[in-house]
């Protein structure tokens, strides 16, 4: 065992710095040690469960027996003075936090101050393990200059009590994996399980779980870190069949037997064939690819285990600690003995998975790159479970045989309100398949105020608080929307057609459908005078794009001045012009007989938006991508190696700018949403409802220079839009407050301009929050006592809160990876304007090396980059040209040069 740790020691050491990650300071030396086993063999080559969560949904044999972490009931916070330790794929560091505040999503921006006095910033996701109150309990005082000698001073404490405790340590994994049911079951445990483990007592000590946390940390073999680990402290152990299989890989490497160099010598061919014959967007010609089946038809069972080996190295989580593939997949690249001249890392190991047939050319390495947080929808046993799961039901639902838990009878029956042929007016795109809102205008003879409705599809008619579906929606929390195919939350045979509102709805015999309908009295003014939650039935409904509406509403609406907008909403990429766009009708959507309504909408609902507007409405005009896979629903890649796969084409894609800016139907549309959210607020506060209210508010005691800056801001908007010019957008962004969902009625949401409650409730099709607040509404409708979610409510707010958050951050990754593949398709010199969102600062390279840098956003495709080799100062809000140098998908990287 001895010799095995030198050996692993002195494979760390031979590796070129670069390749090496900056370690925990005061780290002990500590290897795994590791089961001896045989080296890799032909017998067995499924792919194994390396560095992440996600289990091959066709592995049942080695499905992990994992339980998915409950989220805390509510989230802890981070405060100033705690000791932390932050992980990054760029490296980990530990500090004391010196500042914090509060950022979107229930998390946190905060700064840290290291052991050499450098205080870096990161984000409350990067912290693994937290200390609270450790600079009061140390008696630091708040002179931070006193904080690197006492970070110093414990961590080499930790350092001495980590050596001590090296006995109990190395014996927990046997200990605990014990427990398991097979040897193919990992294991999940706590933080504080492992270290009453290690140190053989039932209560650990603040320094004991600290040494137990560097000591898992660093054993990234056994230890598997859950998502949200934070806040669950919760680990998989992993199984001894996982375990073993990557030593034997490893054992293979090191030894380099003839499996290994074998897989060498085969791989390398395919690789150089691969190259010797693409073309420059990565696709082979049809009789090539018939040509490369020979090479790669040669590839055995063992040489699958090394492919998948690397492939996990890419899709190691940041929540990965160093591992035996940082180690050994960088080893297998420089053996092939092909990349001589090439900087070895993770897109190194991308491109290859490419040559060798893994990924076709536009996968989205983004979605590989967290394939363990995606397990819910994707990759996995559990996403296949959840997709059977919806499909049953929407099969029980539709072949009506079996209810399968729907109600027999809507509850809402006998208080339902009926429009009647009242239109309902449904504002979407073309390509739109869950229509979940509409509008109507029922104007009050001999009053200065018109009712506006805003009619909302009501999934709550058939689903309800008990159902099985719920348990899904709980874990999927929204749809996920992604340019290859959309994640419904609910099943799509229901969502996109038999609950959304028009010609696909479920109807009635009289030809009505459901609705939940929120009303809104609105004066002259704008001001909502009075309001209505009801369940509704509506019949006459019209289907209108938005582009018709826009014809009809442009010549009524403020044009957008230029210097506003700083970008061309109308550019728009296709790439291969080989397809032509879906047909729709050329004829209008927009029926005569409506104008006069819809005209009629818009200026009622811009007379709210000058309530707004009074009350300190803020829109900033930032370019925001749209992308169209035209061959969607396109299947994602596979994340286990089994058979090469070569493309001859490219998928059709189309880029543009979402035309929100320009278009007034958007905009009116919006604005209606926004009303029906007030009205639902004001009936909850009315009725003392539990709902999940959306606020924002301003810092309280902020200095002198913030607040002068916030009144700037305000006096810079545009009197009719409420806009700020895009250059004005990054000195602002500061000092705007993070949104956030409480139970506290009537608070305010400033960016908004609303004043006295706002609460999500137009979209249950798609955010499982607004079908929450759709049975609770119902629930006081009904004159129950209490609502079905009273009693859990506010331990669910935190969780799916943050869930939301985090499913924006892969919508807006996965959107970045599509426009930088657009990027990656269109000529390599074309010149491009951005704007300085963040003027020269120092950064690194792909290679470590420090260098400087100006953030920029891309005003043609809407996303962001960075210029590098800087000639010259930038200036925040500065629009510059300048082309590609640099395209890194898998890292979501875009590098620029000034032209």
């Amino acid at each position: 065992m001895m010799m095995r740790r030198v050996l692993y020691r002195a494979a760390v050491r031979s590796l070129p710095k670069h390749t090496l990650r900056p370690r925990i300071l005061g780290r002990a030396q500590h290897i795994p040690v590791l089961t001896k086993v045989p080296a890799v063999t032909e017998v067995d080559s499924r792919p194994i469960l390396l560095d992440t969560d996600v289990v091959p949904a066709d592995q049942e044999d080695l499905k992990a027996e994992i339980e998915l972490p409950k989220f805390s009931p509510t989230i802890s916070t981070i405060n100033e003075g705690d000791f932390v330790e932050i992980l990054r794929k760029s490296g980990q560091y530990s500090g004391i936090v010196v500042s914090q505040r509060a950022v979107s999503g229930q998390r946190q921006a905060v700064s840290v101050i290291l052991r050499d006095g450098k205080i870096m910033d990161f984000t409350s996701d990067d912290v693994l393990f937290s200390i609270p109150g450790f600079a009061r309990s140390k008696q630091l005082g708040e002179d931070t200059a006193f904080y690197p000698r006492a970070i110093f001073n414990y961590q080499r404490s930790i350092k001495l009590e980590k050596g001590k405790a090296f006995r109990g340590l190395n014996r927990t994994y046997e200990q605990l994996i014990a427990r398991a049911t097979s040897a193919n079951d990992n294991v999940t445990v706590t933080l504080q399980d492992i270290a009453k483990v290690a140190f053989s007592t039932e209560e650990p000590t603040e320094e004991q779980l600290h040494v137990t946390f560097l000591h898992i940390a660093d054993d990234a073999l056994h230890y598997i870190p859950s998502r949200a680990v934070r806040f669950t402290q919760q680990w998989h152990i992993r199984s001894r069949t996982a375990t073993e299989e990557i030593d034997g890989i490893v054992k293979s490497i090191r030894s380099r037997d003839d499996n290994y160099l074998g897989f060498l010598e085969r791989a390398k061919r395919i690789v150089q064939y691969y190259d010797t014959n693409v073309d420059g967007l990565g696709t082979l010609s049809k009789d090539k690819m018939l040509s490369a089946k020979s090479f790669t038809d040669q590839l055995t069972g063992a040489d699958k285990r090394f492919i998948n080996f690397i492939a996990d190295w890419v899709k190691a989580p940041d929540t990965q600690l160093r591992s035996l593939h940082e180690v050994y997949a960088p080893t297998i690249l420089k053996g092939l003995g092909y990349y001589k001249d090439t900087f070895v890392d993770r897109p190194l190991a991308i491109e290859f998975l490419k040559q060798i047939g893994m990924f076709k050319p536009w996968d989205n390495m983004y979605l590989v790159q967290n394939a363990s947080a995606l397990d819910d929808y994707l990759w996995t046993n559990k996403a296949k479970d959840t997709n059977d799961t919806l499909h049953r039901y929407a099969r029980a639902f539709l072949d009506e045989k079996d209810i399968g838990g729907f109600y027999m009878q809507d509850p809402c029956d006998t208080i339902r309100h009926d429009f009647g042929d009242l239109p309902v007016y449904t504002i979407d795109d073309p390509l739109a398949k869950e229509i979940d809102d509409g509008v109507s205008i029922e104007r009050v003879p001999g009053d200065d105020a018109t009712w506006l409705h805003v009619h909302i599809a009501d999934p709550t008619a058939y689903i309800p608080p008990d159902h099985p579906l719920v348990n899904v929606m709980q874990q999927r929390v929204q749809t996920l929307y992604l340019p290859e195919q959309h994640l419904s939350m609910l099943p799509a045979e229901l969502g996109e057609l038999k609950f959304s509102l028009g010609e696909t709805a479920h109807t009635l015999s009289n030809g009505s459908q459901y609705a939940f309908s929120f009303s809104a009295k609105l004066d002259s003014g704008g001001n909502i005078k009075e309001w209505r939650v009801r369940p509704s039935l509506v019949k006459n409904v019209k289907k209108i794009y938005y582009n018709d509406l826009d014809v009809l509403l442009k010549p009524q609406a403020p044009a957008a001045k230029a210097s506003e907008i700083g970008f061309d909403p109308t550019v728009e990429f296709v790439h291969p012009p080989r397809k032509p766009a879906k047909s729709y009708p050329t004829t209008s959507t927009v029926p005569k007989d409506s104008e006069q309504d819809l005209l009629d909408i818009y200026q009622l609902v811009s007379k709210h938006f000058q309530f707004r507007y009074k009350h300190g409405t803020i829109g900033f005009l930032r370019p925001t991508p749209a992308v169209v896979v035209e061959d969607a629903p396109l299947e994602f890649p596979d994340i286990y190696y089994t058979n090469s796969s070569y493309a001859s084409s490219l998928p059709s894609l189309r880029v543009n700018i979402d035309p929100f800016a320009v278009s007034p139907a958007r905009q009116m549309v919006a604005e209606t949403m926004i009303i029906g959210g007030r009205v639902v607020s004001h009936y909850a506060q009315e009725h003392g409802l539990l709902l999940p209210h959306r606020t924002q508010t301003w810092r309280p005691d902020v200095s002198e220079s913030e607040l002068a800056l916030r009144e700037e801001m305000m006096a810079a908007r545009d009197p009719v839009t409420g806009m700020l010019p895009l250059k004005e957008l990054f000195r602002y962004m500061p000092i705007l407050p993070p949104a956030s969902a409480t139970t506290t009625p009537g608070l305010p949401h400033a960016l908004m301009g609303i004043p006295n409650g706002y609460c999500k409730a137009t979209s249950p099709l798609r955010r499982y929050m607004d079908m929450i607040v759709h049975w609770q509404l119902k629930a006081h409708l009904l004159k129950q006592s209490n609502g079905p979610f009273d009693d859990r409510i506010q331990s669910l707010i935190p969780r799916l809160e943050a869930r939301e958050k985090r499913m924006q951050f892969w919508q807006q990754g996965s959107l970045q990876f599509w426009v930088q593949e657009m990027v990656r398709r269109l000529e390599p010199d074309r010149v491009w304007n951005c704007i300085v969102s963040s003027p020269n600062a120092p950064a690194w390279s792909e290679l470590g090396a420090g260098m400087e840098a100006a953030k920029v956003l891309v005003l043609e495709l809407g996303i962001k980059a960075r210029i590098t080799k800087l000639s010259r100062s930038l200036q925040e809000g500065e629009v510059v040209q300048a082309r590609v140098v640099r395209n890194d998908q898998a890292l979501g990287q875009l590098d620029l040069e000034l032209v």
